[in-house]
């Protein structure tokens, strides 16, 4: 699978220390991410089709629009909070260790709880953007492919006869 986002993009939108290694972000946990967050929110066909255009470099305008102002950003954010544990704790023939710097100091559990809980909430948002943009009355005709029924964030429940 083609990945829509390479680790120095990571870096360069989602953390403010640009000297952060870009070997943290394996490809796999890349595409990891990309499969997790992004796939269910354009759907199968839209996703595919973006995947197979960014691979051969023949995205259309559109598309290029929605990577460029929309995608981009989310899936960095999201990359970031899904591998964020992994610079925390390393796991080696030793067991789970917490990584210590040298001119720094681990956080503690509710340090890092409220730092990841701050990153989620912004991948959130920029993935909320995205859909509002997608599902706008003037854009949603551009994205023939895209089904808002698989979308998890149109999740329609009903509870005691109430729609919500």
């Amino acid at each position: 699978m083609a990945q829509l986002i390479t680790a120095s993009e990571i870096i360069s939108i989602a953390f403010s220390n640009s000297n952060t290694d870009p070997y943290l972000f394996r490809d796999a946990d890349i595409e990891y991410s990309q499969v997790r967050h992004l796939k269910p929110i354009l759907g199968e066909d839209l996703y595919d089709e973006i995947v197979s255009q960014n691979d051969s470099s023949s995205l259309t305008a559109l598309n290029t629009t929605l990577m460029d102002d929309y995608l981009i950003n989310m899936l960095a954010h999201w990359s970031k909070w899904d591998m964020l544990q992994n610079y925390q704790k390393t796991e080696s023939s030793k067991g789970i260790q917490i990584l210590t710097q040298e001119f720094g100091r681990s956080v503690d559990s509710d340090e890092m709880v409220d730092h990841m809980t701050r990153i989620h909430r912004r991948a959130y948002i920029l993935t909320k953007q995205m859909v509002d943009y997608i599902e706008h009355e003037d854009n949603y005709k551009n994205y023939p492919l895209y089904n808002s029924g698989e979308n998890p964030f149109n999740d329609v429940k009903i509870v005691g006869g109430i729609i919500y």
